[in-house]
């Protein structure tokens, strides 16, 4: 995710390296569903990540995704899609980034977090803004991030969620 430019202080100067080094070592992969940095492709109706080849794409014309386009989805019926780049993003399981202690940072893509983040974010918009909580409209509830990866690598595995 991008910082906020009002949360830049609250980085390590060197946040770049740090990052860089928590890529590598999950291998330019997601370390919750397992996408790999800079795949293109499509997210099913479960949110499972269908790779596709850029290079036809680039060759068509149509540019840099997001875009949609029609495809086969694996039941063999053709849908409209959107085409997605995955970006890998590093988190801070605390949601502390003065907190850069390896242990305490995760690659994710950007829907790995989003979905990790979606609780803290729910309360911080609540808490800043006045706004109502959305806990109990939540797809599934967070407490321990453990317990959201197994759901997010049943879900990947097309088990259900429940």
């Amino acid at each position: 995710m991008p910082i906020r430019p009002e949360n830049r202080r609250r980085y390590p100067q060197n946040w770049k390296s740090i990052s860089y080094k928590i890529m590598q070592r999950a291998g330019n992969r997601c370390e919750v569903c397992g996408v790999r940095h800079g795949d293109w492709g499509w997210r099913d109706e479960r949110g499972r990540f269908q790779r596709v080849r850029a290079r036809p794409f680039i060759e068509a014309g149509h540019g840099k995704p997001p875009f949609y386009t029609n495809m086969r989805w694996p039941d063999g019926v053709v849908r409209e899609v959107k085409i997605i780049k995955i970006i890998l993003t590093v988190a801070h399981l605390d949601h502390q980034p003065e907190n850069c202690a390896d242990e305490n940072l995760m690659a994710m893509c950007q829907r790995c977090h989003n979905l990790y983040d979606i609780n803290f974010r729910a309360f911080n918009r609540h808490r800043c803004h006045g706004t109502a909580p959305l806990f109990g409209e939540l797809p599934i509830q967070v407490k321990d991030p453990n317990k959201l990866f197994e759901l997010l690598r049943a879900n990947q595995e097309g088990i259900p969620c429940t």
